[in-house]
C-alpha cells in the first residue's frame, strides 16, 4: 500500500509526503484514543463486556503509539538532528510494549467503576 502513495504522490509532485503520512499517523492515533476513551466513558452496561474489552484495548494501544511515536521519529516532529532517531531504534520496541501495557491499564482505570470486572 505503501507503493500506491509513493506513486500516488510523485504523480502529484508531493515531496515531503512520508512527513505528512507520519503526521496524519500521530492524528490519527490521538483521534482514536481520545474517541475510545469518550466511549468507554459514556456506556454504562448496554455494552457486552468483549465490547468494552476491544474498547479499553485499541484505546490503550492507540494511546501508547501516540505518546511514543513523536519520541521514537523525534527529528521529523521536534526538528532535532538524526541521533536521537538512531538511539530511540534499540529502546523503541521496548518502549512500545510498556507503553502500550501501561495505556491499557491506565484506560481500564478510567472505564466507569460499573466496567472494573473486566479482565485483559
Amino acid at each position: 500500500m505503501i507503493l500506491v502513495f509513493a506513486y500516488v504522490a510523485s504523480r502529484f509532485g508531493l515531496k515531503d509526503w512520508p512527513v505528512e503520512w507520519m503526521y496524519a499517523m500521530e492524528a490519527f492515533f490521538v483521534t482514536s484514543a481520545i474517541v475510545c476513551l469518550l466511549m468507554l466513558l459514556r456506556s454504562r452496561s448496554r455494552h457486552k463486556k468483549s465490547h468494552l474489552q476491544l474498547g479499553i484495548l485499541i484505546g490503550g494501544i492507540c494511546a501508547a503509539f501516540a505518546v511514543v511515536m513523536p519520541l521514537e521519529l523525534a527529528p521529523f516532529f521536534f526538528h532535532i538532528g538524526g541521533e536521537i532517531m538512531l538511539a530511540t531504534f534499540g529502546i523503541a520496541p521496548f518502549a512500545y510494549v510498556v507503553m502500550s501495557l501501561l495505556c491499557v491499564y491506565l484506560v481500564r482505570k478510567l472505564a466507569p467503576q460499573t466496567h472494573n470486572d473486566i479482565m485483559i
